[in-house]
């Protein structure tokens, strides 16, 4: 990152970074020379920083990330060994399922707060309150720093949501509940950081996205950490006013609720990506 872009944000107190991949332990000297970077021209700042991985270099670099001060790890575990190990492999073994494991006990063994991300789809979602269960007897000593994170998998390419029937999602919010997992209608407030105007997403090239799944298609790019002034000017285009000067998103009633839907979309596919799932929470919660 150029040193005069974080001049230009030196007014900034606190400072989000998530560290994502590929695999970001891959890269952990890059990462050192960033936050050393950070600390040293904007000593002031409060850095918060959570680290995105697939749990395999976790062991063999926990000192580094303890030394970094890392505030939260998020790590993928899709399901039993059966169903993780088909769908996640590493080099070297073929056992990913315990090597993940074992990595979230020694990340929550040194006080730093894992949380367990299941992508969720009609293959696995019979198995996942067994799963759990599993999970928090299996983990039960390191439960103060272990939470669950229960995603239903988004194909950007798909229409919509609509394959998963009024069955599933209502085995879905059944599992939220189960994990004390907020539903959309009890987190009213909470929106992508694509509104906000100070977040951005950087790859390894350096280039400037506002979207992780935008990441790779370079039309949806709005410039680079190398042209400082021109980044901040497109930053300063992107924000609520995006939501704001939709008037189909103002008038509808989803609004308070999906807060404009997941940018990734086209609009009309955002709009049935998210009312589903919505509608279902509504009709759960007000039985």
């Amino acid at each position: 990152m150029e040193e005069d872009y974080l001049q230009e944000k030196s007014h900034i107190k606190k400072v989000y970074i998530v560290w994502f991949g590929g695999e970001p332990l891959l890269e952990m000297n890059k990462i050192e020379s960033f936050v050393k970077l950070f600390r040293s021209k904007l000593p002031m700042m409060v850095l918060h920083q959570k680290l995105i991985t697939n749990g395999s270099l976790i062991e063999s670099n926990i000192q580094r990330i303890q030394n970094l001060q890392i505030d939260e790890v998020q790590i993928t575990l899709d399901g039993f060994e059966a169903i993780h190990n088909k769908s996640r492999r590493f080099l070297g073994t073929e056992d990913c399922f315990t090597l993940v494991l074992d990595s979230i006990k020694c990340i929550s063994s040194k006080n730093i707060p894992c949380i367990i991300r299941t992508n969720i789809d009609t293959n696995n979602i019979d198995q996942m309150v067994e799963f759990y269960n599993f999970l928090r007897s299996e983990l039960e000593e390191y439960l103060e720093y272990v939470s669950f994170y229960p995603a239903l998998i988004r194909d950007y390419n798909s229409l919509s949501r609509a394959e998963f029937s009024a069955e599933f999602y209502e085995k879905f919010i059944r599992l939220k509940g189960l994990l004390g997992v907020k539903t959309a209608i009890k987190n009213i407030g909470f929106f992508c950081d694509y509104y906000l105007k100070s977040a951005m997403v950087v790859t390894p090239l350096l280039d400037v996205y506002k979207c992780t799944a935008q990441i790779g298609q370079i039309t949806k790019s709005i410039g680079s950490i190398y042209d400082t002034r021109a980044l901040l000017k497109a930053l300063e285009n992107c924000g609520v006013e995006c939501i704001m000067s939709n008037k189909k998103c103002m008038k509808c009633c989803y609004l308070p609720l999906c807060y404009g839907g997941c940018v990734a979309l086209t609009h009309s596919n955002r709009c049935q990506f998210f009312q589903s799932e919505i509608l279902a929470e509504i009709q759960y919660e007000c039985r």
